[in-house]
């Protein structure tokens, strides 16, 4: 035992001494560096992220259980979340990035008004801190109650081993959410879930081997000829997952986690370009097409080894675990355990505080706010979270049937009205109603592709402007930052293409301006909105103009 906690101790505190260095220069003092991670996250730290956000112990713990139950049906929930992933990265995350939200009701709103996107973060938050977040932590203490034997070691009963252990991760976790921000949680995912997918990967193998008496192939032989009804993954309607409902309501849920939940589509968010949001999608599902390996295969060696009859069901998985790794890897495992434990924990917890004080906060309260007074007001909102999902956590206990489905009956409340609401947003309310509220004239800075005396300049910013994300996307072009007071900065970069809100002729000085010649070449307008309309912004109105030395005659 002493071996198994000292490993765990030893890789938990390396991960967070490494997220540490990672991020100790980071600005946390501005909302876009605390909730996006300064949007400068790169594809591989994404897509980690993104993986180990939804594979946490609810899925280790609660579909193995499902599968050493029942069969291989519950595959449903996993493997085709390919597809609304491609969609994510092919059709939204462009129009996310874009518009530049910071959550996903903002969407909402632009999509109908400020009332859908009130309702709309109201039921995230009824998501997040009555079924996500507490479910992470009862499975998360479920895990390293029966791993390290907690009741017996300290002489508990299994719901007070529970309520300390739900305390305990409910606190790690909440220290790296609260001061660490976006950026801390994307970093320590990464590192977390390599870990992870190598423990995950080691429980098979050790099981087989255990199974077929030091033998893999024996142990593959053994589950292969015996019980093949376990493999079955078309679900009949006697199983847990019939199949039709793939298409009659899963599918639905899927697209609803990966395309508008916020705490997965927040790390694209905080992307440091298209490219990059893009890749971690498909890396991530990449992965997802391996989870039955460690999704599946250990619910069914559970019960070829422990036998039937477990109860509960949600303890197979660390029991396999107990019984079958060696004592020197346990440690190595538990610590994978507990950071996917804190990365779904501080993942959803960032997200919720996010939603609050970007989308509520500011019905709730007139008061204005600068950039600090937020992110303190928003540690202190996460505190309060925190708090009750940790109430709420123990008391999955008193459920049935195992917590994984338990805890899709539940969202489904919550989840399938905001997939419903999205879906009539796309498909029916912008393309009938869209020509009489929005711009009938947009003009996109994309042109800007289409025109060959631009494309082999460098294109620049002010840096007193803030530069849109969605304008490099359009643009297809890098956008540096100048300081257009700078002689010697300007001339080293002639001749460029500068980005503007404002005209050139405001922001370069006379002093420096009557040496070189303004050529203005366009004025884009991406307003969504008409001119007149109440959300008309000058904002997304972009000039477009050659700064180029003054030829002489």
């Amino acid at each position: 035992m002493l071996l198994t906690v000292s490993s765990f101790l030893i890789v938990t505190a390396l991960v967070a001494y490494v997220s540490w260095l990672r991020t100790k220069n980071d600005d946390l003092t501005t909302s876009k560096g605390y909730f996006l991670a300064g949007r400068g996250l790169s594809g591989i730290v994404i897509g980690c992220s993104m993986v180990l956000t939804s594979l946490s112990t609810e899925q280790l713990i609660g579909v193995n259980a499902v599968s050493y139950q029942n069969n291989f049906s519950v595959i449903a929930w996993t493997v085709p979340t390919v597809i609304p992933l491609c969609f994510l990265a092919l059709y939204m995350l462009p129009k996310y990035l874009r518009n530049g939200y910071t959550t996903i009701p903002e969407f909402f709103e632009n999509r109908f008004d400020r009332q859908t996107r009130l309702i709309m973060s109201g039921l995230f938050l009824v998501f997040y801190l009555l079924i996500v977040i507490p479910t992470a932590l009862y499975t998360g203490a479920i895990a390293f109650n029966k791993i390290f034997n907690l009741e017996t070691i300290f002489g508990l009963s299994y719901a007070q081993a529970i309520v300390y252990t739900v305390i305990a991760i409910g606190v790690v976790g909440a220290i790296y959410a609260i001061f660490g921000g976006l950026k801390a949680v994307a970093v320590s995912d990464t590192i977390n879930a390599v870990i992870l997918v190598i423990g995950a990967l080691l429980v098979p193998v050790f099981a087989l081997l255990y199974l077929g008496n030091g033998s893999i192939s024996e142990g593959l032989h053994i589950i292969t000829t015996t019980h093949v009804e376990k493999w079955n993954a078309i679900g009949s309607s006697t199983d847990s997952t019939p199949w039709p409902t793939i298409f009659t309501g899963i599918m639905v849920v899927h697209f609803f986690y990966w395309t508008t939940n916020q705490a997965i589509v927040q790390r694209c968010l905080g992307a440091k370009d298209l490219a990059s949001g893009q890749k971690g999608i498909l890396i991530a599902a990449l992965f997802l097409l391996t989870l039955p390996i460690i999704l599946n295969l250990p619910g069914l060696l559970s019960f070829h080894i422990l036998g039937e009859g477990l109860n509960p069901i949600d303890t197979s998985y660390p029991l396999l675990v107990n019984k079958v790794m060696p004592t020197a890897l346990q440690g190595f495992f538990i610590a994978a355990l507990f950071g996917a434990i804190l990365s779904t924990f501080n993942s959803f917890l960032n997200s919720a505080a996010t939603i609050y004080c970007k989308d509520l906060l500011p019905s709730i309260s007139k008061k204005q706010r600068t950039d600090q007074e937020l992110i303190v007001y928003a540690k202190k909102v996460s505190t309060i979270m925190a708090i009750v999902t940790m109430i709420i956590g123990p008391l999955l206990m008193f459920g049935t049937d195992g917590i994984f489905l338990i805890t899709k009956r539940f969202a489904g409340f919550v989840n399938i009205p905001i997939v419903a609401l999205f879906a009539v947003a796309e498909l029916f309310v912008m393309p009938y109603i869209g020509s009489f509220v929005s711009n009938s004239d947009p003009k996109s800075i994309s042109a800007t592709r289409e025109n060959p005396e631009l494309q082999p300049l460098p294109f620049y910013h002010s840096k007193d402007e803030v530069l849109r994300i969605e304008l490099v996307y359009e643009a297809h072009k890098k956008i540096g930052d100048m300081d257009l007071t700078n002689k010697e900065e300007i001339i080293k970069a002639l001749p460029f293409v500068l980005i503007s809100q404002k005209p050139a002729e405001l922001l370069i000085p006379d002093s420096i301006r009557k040496d070189l010649n303004l050529r203005f070449i366009d004025c884009y307008d991406n307003n969504r909105w008409a001119k007149g309309h109440k959300r008309y912004d000058s904002v997304f109105i972009s000039n477009v103009t050659i700064v180029e030395p003054i030829k002489e005659q």
